[in-house]
């Protein structure tokens, strides 16, 4: 068998650029960041509109009225222009709604847009689709590598197990080499970038039907359809989840609720339905919300059975690409919520 080096030179070689990488992080930390607006600008295009992003947080200086916080399923199924309009008419002035929003699972995702963007601005309420029932991953979230970076926000990490520990600095040994590089070469978005306020990941499947069936145009609501509440999170609808939540999910669940607090902002949770939820009468919900943040707080929904009384399996499937709303189920959910959110923004004054 051939010897895994040829020299003793090719093995110290080998040895310091693996010591180099592995401490990259820290290196990087006392030489200097670049921009934390970098961190956010090397999001994947299929993980969401990440130059809007960016323009949320770092290019619009104006306080918002409602902030609309997220996953996937909020970005596809809630039109921010709708609400904003419905809000500036509400209050008789022009008003500012901002969505932060990517895609992908993970408790720590929302908690590291939410903690950025309270650094510049302070909306007067938050709107937060928390993680969806099933969402139990217990690990940071697939692109974490790009905005975890060694010496900030070190008093998020000095409580967790020592296990998640090393993972998050492995995420930060895996995405050092681009804060190198952007050190060296700045990382910045173009304004079309900046103004795509989607993603492609939406713009790919918004006008799909279910699981690639044709999409199917679908009567919207009469006037008289029925609308969403606004209720406490301990209300009997309020189904919680049948698993416990662990470790990793609990800390950022309960850390994005804490900071929302400390900057004194309003957060309301919102379900939105799914494509698992037909003829539901309650909502399901990931976790008892009394139990992780308090029942204090309150949560805007409306059961499946009553947002889409007297439709068939069929029909129901319409209004969904997978468990994501499409075009029918965006402009209905729309609908359906918007006047929950106004009331949630009028009860937080």
């Amino acid at each position: 068998m051939l010897p895994a080096f040829r020299s003793t030179r090719s093995l110290v070689a080998f040895c310091a650029l693996l010591i180099f990488i592995l401490t990259l992080p820290i290196t990087l930390s006392l030489i200097g960041l670049p921009p934390r607006e970098e961190a956010w600008s090397g999001i994947s295009i299929y993980r969401g509109a990440a130059g809007d992003v960016v323009r949320t947080i770092y290019d619009d200086h104006e306080d918002v009225d409602v902030l609309l916080l997220g996953p996937s399923l909020l970005r596809r199924g809630l039109s921010p222009e709708a609400v904003q309009e419905a809000l500036t008419k509400h209050l008789g002035r022009p008003s500012h709604v901002a969505v932060l929003s990517l895609t992908g699972s993970g408790s720590d995702l929302p908690y590291f847009l939410l903690r950025d963007y309270l650094t510049y601005h302070h909306p007067k309420v938050i709107i937060w689709n928390e993680p969806e029932p099933g969402s139990y991953f217990n690990e940071p979230h697939i692109q974490a590598y790009r905005w975890m970076r060694y010496g900030e926000f070190g008093d998020l990490f000095t409580d967790l197990p020592l296990f998640f520990r090393l993972q998050v600095y492995g995420d930060m040994v895996l995405g050092a080499p681009k804060e190198l590089l952007y050190k060296l070469r700045p990382n910045l978005l173009s304004e079309q970038e900046k103004a795509d306020r989607l993603g492609q990941d939406v713009e790919d499947h918004i006008n799909s039907g279910y699981f690639g069936a044709p999409f199917v145009p679908d009567a919207l609501p009469s006037d008289n359809h029925p609308i969403a509440t606004v209720m406490s999170v301990s209300s009997p609808i309020v189904h919680s989840g049948e698993k416990p939540l662990r470790s990793y999910q609990l800390k950022y669940l309960r850390s994005t609720a804490q900071l929302a607090k400390e900057k004194n902002c309003p957060l309301i949770l919102l379900h939105l339905p799914m494509d698992s939820e037909y003829g539901n009468s309650t909502l399901p919900e990931i976790a008892n919300w009394s139990d992780v943040l308090g029942p204090g707080y309150q949560i805007i929904g409306l059961p499946a059975s009553v947002m889409f009384e007297g439709m068939t399996k069929d029909r129901f499937l319409h209004f969904f690409t997978d468990k994501h709303l499409n075009a029918n189920g965006r402009q209905m959910a729309t609908s359906v919520f918007v006047p929950a959110i106004i009331e949630a923004y009028d009860e937080s004054k």
